[in-house]
C-alpha cells in the first residue's frame, strides 16, 4: 500500500512536470494516463472563496425572467472536464439547456442541475417555466456577476451567502442609481525572514453595477504569490493582475507571496488608473537573522493609520509610487542575542504504589540563544512535542541527557516522561534556566500530601490544614479520654483524631459532646450525681454527703 502511495507520488510529480514542459521519466511513462484518468482536476487552478481546485471560470450568468418563466445565459472557461451546474434546482429546473448553440443532456449532480462540458470556453442558455414567479433561484457554485432582468426591466441584484438569488424582493434601477464607484485601500506587510514574506491587504469599496476588475500590481516585484483570500471570485492571472468579479459592498482580499532570493531594496509599484497614490507598508524585522535600517520612505505613526489591528505595533511607512525602500544591513545573525525566557508548567501524576511519577512538562516562552533543550537523565523522556508536532529525542555523544533541537523564535514544547527517583524530592529535572515554574500534583485514592519545602508553596497539605483551633480541640479530647479510661485510651484516641481529624466527613467536634454524656453517665452510675449534701454538726463549715 505504501509502495503504492510513493508510486503515486512520483508519477503525480512527473505529470505536473510534463505539464510544464519537462520530460517524464521512461520508467514513469507508462503510469501517466493512469495517473490522468484518476486525477482529472490536476491542472486546475485554486480560486477564491473556495480552497479546493476549481474548473469552471464563470464569467457572467445573465437572467430575464417573468411570472411564466425566463431565460438564462451563462459564459465562462473551463480548465478540465467535468460537471458545469446550472441555475435552478428540483423546484425550478431549467429545460431545453444548450452548449455552444448545441443541445445538451440535462442530468441532476449532487441534486442540482448540471451538464459535462469539455475544456475551453463555453456559452450554456435554457429557459425555465413555471405558474408564477419564486421567491428565490439557486445560483452555481462561483457565480460572480450576475444581471437580472424581471418583466423586461433591470433589477438589482440581491443574493445570500448560500448562493441563492431573491427575485420577488428586488429593487428596479433607476436613473438615479448610484454611479458606478471603486476606491481601493492597500496595506503591505514585509516579514524580513528566510525567505522574505509579503502579505498584501486589499480593501474594496464598490458601489454601483456588478462588474469584473483587474487589480495591476498586488504583488511587489520578484515576489511569488503563494495564498490567495477573498469573500469574492478572484484569481491571479499568469502575469501577476489580481480578476475580482466585484459586487456593491466592502470587501478585504489578501494576498501572500515570498521572495525566493536575497531583498536589499523594494520599488514601490505604480499601480495605474484606480490604484491609490500612496501605500501604506508595516515592516516587521527579525533581528535574530540580521539587522537591517529601512531607508527610503518617510515613517509615520502606525496608530494614526488603517493598518489592522495586529499590524500597528510595527514600525509603518508611507509608499509613493516611484519610491524605493532600501534595507541597509548592519549585521548578519545577531552577536548579542537576548536572553531565553522560558516558563514551565509541570502536571505530575502519583504511580498508585508511590514508586514514581508519570510527569508532561509545557514549556512555552521565547529561545534567542539555545538550539538544543535537554533534559537530566533521572528524567526519563517517553515524547516531546513542538508546536504540535512529535520531535525526534536524540542524545549527544559522550553525554547521558537526552533532549530535542528547537528553533529560535517562540517556543511551544509538551513533554511527556517518568520520575523514579526520590519521592520527597522533585527536581526540575531541565537543563535550562527558568524564569518562572509552576506545578500541579494529582494524588491517587488513599493518598494525602503531608508538607511542601520551598518558596511560593500555598498546597493544602496535611500540616497547613492545622489551626489552633484544631489543636485545642484535639488535645482537649484527648485529656478527656485519658481522665475517663486510662492514658492509654487517651493516647490512642489523641492518635486517632490526629489521623483523621481533617479526613472528610470525619467527626470532630461531637466528640466532645460524646465524652461529656458519657461522663455524666458514669458518674451517675457511681452515685456522685443527684445526692443531697447536709452540715457536719461537728463542723459547721463542712457539708456531709
Amino acid at each position: 500500500m505504501i509502495g503504492r502511495l510513493l508510486l503515486g507520488i512520483l508519477v503525480l510529480l512527473a505529470v505536473q512536470g510534463a505539464a510544464a514542459g519537462a520530460t517524464v521519466p521512461a520508467p514513469l511513462s507508462p503510469w501517466v494516463d493512469w495517473v490522468a484518468e484518476r486525477l482529472p482536476a490536476r491542472e486546475c487552478p485554486f480560486l477564491q472563496p473556495d480552497t479546493a481546485r476549481a474548473c469552471q471560470w464563470i464569467t457572467s450568468v445573465d437572467l430575464d425572467l417573468s411570472d411564466r418563466g425566463g431565460r438564462f445565459r451563462m459564459r465562462g472557461q473551463a480548465y478540465a472536464e467535468g460537471w458545469l451546474t446550472l441555475p435552478g434546482s428540483r423546484e425550478h429546473w431549467p429545460r431545453n439547456p444548450g452548449l455552444d448553440a448545441q443541445p445538451a443532456r440535462l442530468l441532476a449532480h449532487d441534486g442540482r442541475p448540471a451538464i459535462r462540458i469539455a475544456p475551453g470556453r463555453f456559452e450554456v442558455g435554457g429557459d425555465f417555466s413555471w405558474q408564477t414567479l419564486p421567491d428565490a433561484l439557486s445560483l452555481p457554485p462561483g457565480a460572480g456577476l450576475v444581471r437580472l432582468r424581471i418583466d423586461g426591466e433591470a433589477r438589482v441584484v440581491n443574493r445570500d451567502p448560500d448562493g441563492r438569488l431573491w427575485l420577488r424582493e428586488t429593487v428596479r434601477k433607476g436613473a438615479d442609481e448610484q454611479a458606478d464607484r471603486l476606491e481601493l485601500r492597500v496595506h503591505r506587510r514585509l516579514t524580513d525572514g528566510v525567505p522574505m514574506r509579503l502579505e498584501t491587504q486589499l480593501v474594496l469599496d464598490v458601489a454601483g453595477a456588478q462588474r469584473e476588475v483587474l487589480l495591476a500590481t498586488p504583488l511587489l516585484k520578484g515576489f511569488v504569490p503563494i495564498a490567495l483570500q477573498s469573500p469574492l471570485p478572484a484569481r491571479i492571472e499568469p502575469d501577476g493582475q489580481l480578476r475580482v468579479q466585484a459586487r456593491p459592498g466592502r470587501w478585504t482580499l489578501s494576498v501572500q507571496a515570498y521572495h525566493p532570493n536575497e531583498v536589499t531594496r523594494l520599488d514601490v509599484p505604480a499601480g495605474g488608473e484606480g490604484w491609490p497614490e500612496e501605500e501604506i507598508w508595516a515592516f516587521e524585522a527579525q533581528r535574530h537573522l540580521r539587522l537591517v535600517e529601512p531607508t527610503g520612505l518617510v515613517q509615520v505613526d502606525p496608530r494614526q493609520t488603517a493598518l489592522p489591528a495586529d499590524w500597528q505595533s510595527l514600525p509603518a511607512y508611507l509608499a509613493v509610487p516611484g519610491q524605493t525602500l532600501t534595507l541597509e544591513v548592519r549585521r548578519r545573525g545577531d552577536s548579542r542575542p537576548e536572553p531565553d525566557v522560558l516558563a514551565l508548567d509541570r502536571r505530575l501524576w502519583l504511580d498508585f504504589d508511590g514508586t514514581g511519577y508519570t510527569v508532561q512538562d509545557r514549556l512555552t516562552g521565547t529561545i534567542m540563544r539555545t538550539w538544543r533543550l535537554e533534559a537530566d537523565p533521572m528524567l526519563a523522556l517517553g515524547r516531546v512535542a513542538v508546536d504540535g508536532q512529535d520531535q525526534l529525542i536524540t542524545r549527544r555523544a559522550g553525554s547521558e541527557a537526552r533532549g530535542v533541537e528547537v528553533r529560535r523564535g517562540n517556543l511551544r514544547l509538551v513533554a511527556d516522561s517518568r520520575y523514579e527517583g526520590d519521592r520527597a524530592r522533585l527536581p526540575i529535572g531541565w537543563r535550562h534556566d527558568l524564569n518562572q515554574a509552576r506545578a500541579v500534583l494529582h494524588l491517587p485514592p488513599g493518598w494525602d500530601l503531608f508538607a511542601v519545602a520551598g518558596v511560593d508553596n500555598d498546597p493544602p497539605t496535611w500540616l497547613q490544614r492545622w489551626t489552633l483551633l484544631d489543636l485545642f480541640l484535639v488535645l482537649i479530647t484527648g485529656i478527656a479520654v485519658a481522665r475517663l479510661w486510662g492514658p492509654a485510651a487517651g493516647a490512642l484516641a489523641l492518635t486517632a483524631l490526629a489521623l483523621t481529624w481533617h479526613a472528610p466527613g470525619a467527626p470532630q467536634q461531637v466528640w466532645l459532646h460524646w465524652i461529656a454524656a458519657l461522663a455524666l453517665l458514669r458518674a451517675d452510675q457511681e452515685g456522685e450525681v443527684g445526692q443531697e449534701s447536709t452540715p457536719d454538726p461537728e463542723n459547721p463549715g463542712t457539708l456531709e454527703a
